[in-house]
């Protein structure tokens, strides 16, 4: 038989448990590392591009993020090595934003080149299209599978650019390339256009298009993939003092554009992605009072649509 103290226990678990719930969904915090992928097999990704070495990642929840929280593992006597402080930007926007800009295609026959590059089908590298039952893209003469819609929208492709294509169209192509995953960034030809400026993905650089009349005689049926300039949001200054090569950073990126962009960390310093042995970046809501509105708003969007999917025959 069930005593009092036993019912009134149970009576607060039910009471409280929702409560927990809601609270883990208005404010909640993903982790992401970069030696391990999590379920959507996304992962922290390093690079040396330029003079700066990068952190990115993309993420899969669409929540209005307040903060970021940065733990780096460098190898033990790197801190001892500095001779300068080490400074880290936070950014959002797609990575290829983030290329440096190496060089300048001046004509219509040279931007071709790369257009046909390893191409010998209709179809330009940049070109997306669809067989009916998948979407591709088409980069250095392979075709790439897009393994999902919200990866296409993620790095901001247009769905009407979908050009429908027979199965012979494989053929024509090289051979099947690297997923497009929600780990990518974008592949090699895309077009992105970068507030005024026109700039062709090429081996993680970025070559500037001289202007868009060069692009409409080498690809009459182009498109671009709209984009901003980076804008920081918050930057972390790190002491020489630090032991064990462990360092941490918190940033405020309430003011990002998102939801949804990938957040990328520059550091003033170029050379150290071999130094850096592991990564872990937390992003979370804050419990500021505009903060928990944004996340309760995105939160009551996400019930209605499961609803929705799940029960719309029955409503309409």
């Amino acid at each position: 038989m069930i005593k009092g103290k036993e019912i009134l226990i149970l009576i607060l678990v039910a009471l409280i448990a929702p409560l927990w719930v809601l609270w883990g969904n208005t404010f909640p915090a993903f982790d992401y590392f970069l030696n391990k992928a999590d379920n959507h097999g996304i992962m922290i990704k390093k690079n040396d591009l330029g003079e700066n070495t990068f952190l990115s990642f993309p993420y899969y929840k669409n929540q209005p993020f307040s903060k970021v929280d940065l733990d780096l593992k460098m190898e033990e006597d790197f801190v001892s090595k500095l001779n300068q402080s080490l400074e880290i930007a936070i950014f959002e926007n797609y990575e290829a934003v983030a290329y440096p800009i190496t060089g300048e295609i001046n004509n219509s026959e040279e931007l071709g080149r790369y257009l046909h590059y390893n191409n010998n089908s209709e179809l330009p590298n940049g070109t997306f299209f669809s067989n009916g039952e998948s979407a591709f893209f088409i980069s250095r003469g392979q075709y790439q599978p897009i393994l999902s819609g919200e990866i296409f929208e993620k790095l901001g492709f247009d769905w009407n650019v979908i050009i429908p294509q027979e199965s012979g169209i494989f053929s024509e192509l090289e051979e099947e390339g690297e997923k497009i995953v929600f780990n990518s960034a974008h592949p090699d030809g895309v077009i992105l256009k970068i507030e005024q400026d026109i700039y062709l993905v090429w081996e993680e650089k970025l070559l500037k298009i001289k202007n868009e009349e060069i692009l409409k005689e080498a690809w009459a049926d182009f498109y671009t993939v709209p984009a901003s300039n980076l804008i920081e949001l918050d930057s972390c200054v790190l002491a020489t003092t630090e032991k064990k090569g462990e360092l941490k950073c918190e940033f405020d990126v309430s003011g990002s554009i998102g939801p949804s962009l990938p957040y990328i960390f520059k550091f003033n310093q170029g050379g150290l992605e071999s130094k850096i042995v592991d990564a872990k970046a937390t992003i979370k809501v804050s419990a500021k009072p505009v903060d928990a509105k944004d996340s309760f708003l995105v939160l009551l969007v996400e019930i209605k649509e499961k609803l929705v999917t799940k029960y719309g025959g029955y409503l309409f």
